[in-house]
């Protein structure tokens, strides 16, 4: 059986569905296991921000969700990474999601903003981003991979067709490319935007979280998380079709 494995340098593997990896107390998830190897476990340890568990959340498999009706930020961190990107800040993330109802902001009442990953965040802590990191979000209409900095000119910014509720209620696989064409952003194996102004720096052992963590507009996520992928370099075209059509094949 076919494994991410197979493909050097992956340093993060996140598999919901694979329940001998998550610690659940009733329904709640307080640590999620690296398959990797590297051992980049992601845990909380406050309860009432502890995602839940389904068993059918994403086609009948089990997924880590989170739900913005509850009122509370539901995430899972970790302080200190294992090897996220190369010396050349080249990376590759793969993740299966699905935004399974209105998100909200505390700040605005907007229910179409989310982060959805983070990692690269130095110094770390679980309020703010600090100088250094990646993470992708949802924000009005569009999917975001946001990197430091206001209007960054390495940041990856894809405009949903048909407004952020056409992007609901649909399983997604989502590829954050950052190689030497520059980064770049895939939707379901296919090529969403190319952004060509370089790498960000970014801190390979940095602080991250699932989604990006305790935000400070009080960010409420409602997502189903399926697996995540991590390799910490950019891979090629066709390593980026394998891994795709695996997690394809696997939840879809």
């Amino acid at each position: 059986e076919w494994s991410p494995l197979n493909i050097p340098s992956c340093s993060l593997w996140l598999d919901a569905d694979d329940a001998s990896t998550l610690t659940v107390s009733g329904s709640r998830v307080s640590q999620w296991d690296d398959k990797s190897g590297n051992g980049n476990h992601y845990g909380q340890t406050t309860s009432n921000a502890q995602p839940a568990y389904s068993a059918s959340a994403i086609n009948g498999k089990y997924a880590v969700v989170t739900d913005a009706g509850l009122g509370t930020q539901q995430y899972l961190t970790r302080s200190s990474t294992t090897d996220y990107v190369d010396s050349n800040n080249q990376f590759t993330t793969f993740v299966v999601i699905q935004w399974w109802k209105d998100h909200y902001r505390v700040s605005n009442g907007a229910t179409d903003v989310s982060n959805l990953f983070g990692f690269g965040n130095n110094p770390a802590g679980a309020s703010g981003f600090g100088t250094q990191y990646s993470h992708w979000q949802v924000h009005t209409g569009k999917l975001i991979s946001n990197f430091y900095g206001a209007s960054n000119p390495e940041d990856v910014e894809y405009t949903i067709p048909g407004g952020s509720t056409a992007f609901q209620g649909i399983n997604h696989v989502l590829t954050n490319r950052s190689y030497s064409s520059g980064t770049e952003m895939r939707i379901t194996g296919s090529l969403a935007l190319l952004e060509t102004n370089g790498n960000p720096t970014i801190d390979a052992d940095g602080w991250s979280g699932i989604p990006s963590g305790k935000d400070s507009e009080g960010i409420y996520s409602s997502w189903y998380y399926g697996e995540i992928i991590h390799y910490n370099r950019g891979l090629t075209d066709a390593e980026c079709a394998t891994v795709e059509t695996y997690l394809q094949n696997k939840w879809n």
